[in-house]
């Protein structure tokens, strides 16, 4: 009869582990992290009195199925978005716009450069320093969120040797050099 009584009681005591173990998978589970790789982020270095500049980097897809970025956020400045240069509609310099999403098809890369997508950080609080980190959190279509560490650079950032890809995971008025800036 003892033996009855222990036996309930390591069963009451497992019952709330049980309960545990498919909220931690829900909340942990595979979605798909392994399929991509951040390389060479970058954030541009802009005079003091811009209150707004752009992020870079290289999203690489290994997997089988296409991925999106949908949003990135940061905390240097009140408002983060993706954008893309194009042509303007009027033949003269480049035009930003936002976009919803940013595209990684299966198997492939896509560069968020100077030129094309990138990722907007709009009412910078401060001025950035050349060589300082820019924590960024992309997020995915999928709820995927990777925390990646830019650096403030005047120019596009290459991984040093040893560097690895570049990517480290942790759970007012504006021109681009001629384009104009538009929603």
């Amino acid at each position: 009869m003892k033996f009855k009584s222990v036996s309930l009681c390591t069963l009451a005591c497992a019952l709330p582990l049980l309960a545990v173990v498919p909220s931690y998978a829900a909340h942990h589970g595979d979605h798909e992290s392994s399929s991509l790789m951040i390389e060479s982020p970058w954030v541009r270095a802009v005079p003091p009195v811009s209150k707004m500049t752009a992020g870079y980097l290289e999203l690489h897809n290994m997997g089988d199925k296409e991925r999106r970025l949908v949003s990135a956020s940061a905390n240097i400045s009140k408002k983060v978005e993706l954008h893309i240069s194009e042509p303007a509609k009027n033949g003269k310099g480049m035009a930003m716009r936002q976009v919803p999403y940013v595209s990684v098809p299966a198997k492939g890369m896509t560069a968020l450069k100077p030129g094309s997508y990138h990722v907007m950080f709009m009412g910078l609080h401060r001025s950035l320093a050349v060589g300082e980190p820019v924590e960024i959190t992309l997020t995915f279509a999928n709820g995927e969120q990777q925390t990646v560490t830019a650096r403030v650079s005047s120019a596009p950032h290459t991984p040093k040797e040893g560097e690895g890809h570049g990517m480290e995971h942790k759970g007012g008025e504006h021109s681009h050099g001629g384009m104009s800036h538009s929603h």
